[in-house]
Parts: structure tokens; sequence; C-alpha cells
């Protein structure tokens, strides 16, 4: 006969404290940091850099720049990189983001010493040849004119641009003639203004060992010293008007974008707002996920997102829905706004989001690399502003009150700029 086995209770989901790591600050100002997982047989070495947008001497420089950084140094050309890296069971890869950008090497532990000179030609000796100059300057061009046809890129590209105008690095948007206008030299000077030691932050994570640690540290510190040129702060010009229609003779769907300045990571809303903009539109059981597809069937998905940078950021919302509803869904999307700021969130909605979203923060401390991500943002993107430990302590609170006050402060659809994309 069996016996009545009791389920296991069920716990409400805490937040966890900010993963552990190691930190060595080099001689010259680089930064490393250090995740050990010591079963691991692989690492990933990312090297972080201030080189985005706010830095740039000329339009569309960044991005170029950590793009073709793989593409060719003193002792391998792009082709070259490319199989040695594969040879040795590796990849590396680099991008760049709005304020920083990236390069990144997975690789077995075993052949750190063989790829890590490699890697490092790279970061310091980029050789930027013209011959994939040319070709990715024709990939970008016909990347630029596919974008434009598409209603969702081209509302975004506008919405960005009105908040912030055409000149800041937060707002121009690139076309093919961003490209034509750059050359191999503004690469290298890009470089030169951006990539040293003390802009740099390096995240060695997984199966490291002490050796490598050593190696790595006492090469960093060989790397030549720089002096960078200052950078001036940029004042967000948004336009007066607020609502512009864009058509591109689309037969079917429009694409909506709402949106609004709002503050860089270390201002003190950020954690009350990330809070009070999931539960409008910021996870799949949104209050506009309700409203706008599940009750009016207006549209697949729709979404609002607090975009935070270094030195500035925005408040967008956004959606794509037939031509004949643009206006419904605009009107739906007010309501559910002002909703928010006329009436509290009952206990079980707060429930929900707290759940939600310290089940979402879970992902950030799965595994050595997942940990590098969030470190990497937190250490490096924000400049060490702390971030987490507010957010954590919100998400524990919940207090309705604080997200209604958010609501009734940034939630104005009239002070919303409307960019519909037809």
């Amino acid at each position: 006969m069996k016996k009545n086995v009791l389920p296991p209770p069920i716990r409400q989901l805490r937040t966890r404290a900010f993963p552990e790591y190691q930190q060595i600050q080099c001689a010259n100002g680089a930064k490393i940091v250090l995740i050990h997982e010591p079963d691991w047989k692989v690492f990933r070495l990312e090297a972080c850099f201030l080189a985005g947008r706010p830095f740039e001497h000329k339009k569309g420089a960044a991005k170029a720049t950590a793009e073709l950084l793989r593409e060719g140094s003193p002792r391998y050309n792009g082709l070259a990189l490319a199989e040695k890296f594969e040879a040795h069971g590796a990849s590396i890869s680099s991008k760049s983001g709005i304020d920083t950008a990236h390069v990144m090497m997975h690789a077995p532990t075993d052949q750190f010493f063989e790829l890590w000179p490699v890697m490092q030609d790279i970061l310091i000796q980029p050789s930027f040849p013209p011959k994939e100059w040319k070709k990715y300057q024709r990939r970008q061009k016909e990347k630029i004119l596919s974008d434009l046809t598409i209603n969702e890129v081209v509302s975004y590209r506008q919405l960005t641009e009105n908040l912030f105008g055409t000149d800041h690095p937060y707002g121009y948007n690139s076309t093919p003639q961003t490209y034509l206008d750059l050359s191999p030299e503004d690469l290298h000077q890009h470089h030169l203004n951006c990539y040293g030691p003390s802009r740099a932050m390096f995240i060695l994570a997984g199966g490291w060992t002490e050796a490598m640690v050593q190696q790595l540290q006492e090469d960093i510190e060989q790397w030549p010293e720089r002096s960078f040129p200052d950078i001036t702060p940029h004042i967000a010009q948004t336009v007066d008007e607020k609502h512009r229609t864009i058509r591109l003779n689309q037969p079917y769907q429009a694409s909506i974008r709402l949106g609004k300045l709002l503050f860089p990571y270390e201002h003190p809303d950020y954690a009350y707002m990330q809070i009070t903009n999931t539960l409008l539109g910021g996870y799949f059981g949104s209050r506009l996920m309700k409203k706008i597809r599940e009750e009016e069937g207006l549209s697949y998905h729709v979404f609002s997102s607090v975009e935070s940078m270094r030195y500035d950021g925005y408040w967008m919302i956004g959606t794509e829905t037939s031509l004949s509803n643009v206006d419904k869904a605009i009107r739906l999307i007010e309501q559910e706004m002002r909703k928010m700021v006329e009436q509290p969130i009952g206990e079980d909605e707060a429930h929900m989001i707290r759940n939600y979203m310290i089940g979402n923060s879970l992902q950030f401390f799965e595994g050595a690399f997942n940990q590098s991500d969030f470190l990497r943002h937190h250490l490096f993107e924000l400049e060490g502003t702390d971030v987490y430990a507010p957010l954590m302590a919100a998400i524990e609170e919940m207090d309705p009150k604080k997200i209604q006050s958010m609501a009734a402060k940034y939630f104005e659809p009239e002070t919303l700029l409307k960019v519909v994309v037809e």
C-alpha cells in the first residue's frame, strides 16, 4: 500500500545577490575580471572598450572599426585568421554597441597560449585591409537599402532620430553615404582614439588556469599607453513635431512607435521605471499584450521598453497592426497608460510581476558565460553604477504607490512622439 507523500512546499522566489568574481587592476588602467568554472575545459575571453558612438570622430566609425577588427593583422589576413581559430576549435567575433565595442574569443582551455597572441595582434594592430573595407562598404549599403523597406526598422530609425536629433550619437541614422564617407584611415584613427588599456576591461570566464591569468596580465600591462580625446557631452535635440507618418506604400501592415526621452542608468527612477514598464508592456503577460493582442486581436506583438545608455535614454512602445487599425491601436495604448496612472495595481498582479522579474533575472547566474554577460553590463557598460541592488530591492518591495507614481510621472500620452510607417 502506498503511503501518502506530501508534495514539496511552494516557496516564494527570492532575488539573488551579485555573483562572486575576482578583479585585477592592471598598472596601465586596464581591468581583468575573472569568473571560474574549474571543471570546464573551455573558456571565453572578452575584451571590452569604450569605443561606441559617443567616442567617434566621424559617423559610422565605431561600428565599422569593431566589425573589421578581425579581418587582418600584421601576421594574418582575414582568411588566415578564420582558419587559425577554426583549426584550434575556437571562434572569435566582434561587434559595436551604442557606447562600447567588444571582441570575444571562445576556445578550449588548452589552446589559450596558442590563440591569445593572435587575438592580441587583432586588438593592438588591426590592419583594416582596403579590399575587405570595400566588401564591407558594399555589404552595409545592401543591408541599409534592404532595411529601409521594412516598416519596423524605418519606424525605429525615425523615432530615435526625432528624439535625439540627426547629429546626436544616439540619434543619427547610418546611410550608404555614411560608409562611403569613411576610409580605412578613419578606422585606424578610431582604433587609436579608443582601443587602449585605460579604456578596457577583459573578462575571462570558464575553465582558466592561474598561468593563463598571469600571462594575460603580463601582456596587457605591456600595451602602449595612449592619451584619449575628451568627450564633449551631446545634448538631445528633440523635434517639435509630435506625430509623423511615413508612407512606404505597404498594402497591409503599419508599424507604430511611440516614445520619449528618459534617463541614463544612474537615474534614481531607473529601478521602479523598469517595474512599471514591465507591467505595461515588458513581458508576454503585460497589460498591452492582454488588451491589444488577446482581447482586441489587433496585433501579434506589442511591447514597451526602457532603453538606458551611458549618457542618456528613452522609453519606447511599439507594435505592428493593419492599416485600418492604427488609430484604434494608439488609442488603446494610451488608454492602458492612463489606467496605470488612475488605479494602483492589485496584489495578484504585483505577485505575478515580482515572480516574473525575479525568474527572469536568474538567467544571468546560469554558468560562467551568462555571468560574464551580467558583469560586463554592470561593471563596464554602466561604469560601476550599481543598478542591480536597487532593482532587486524594488522588485522585492513592489510598492503599488511607487508604481502608480512612476506612471503619473512618465506615462503622459501628450508627451510622446508618435511615428507611423505604412
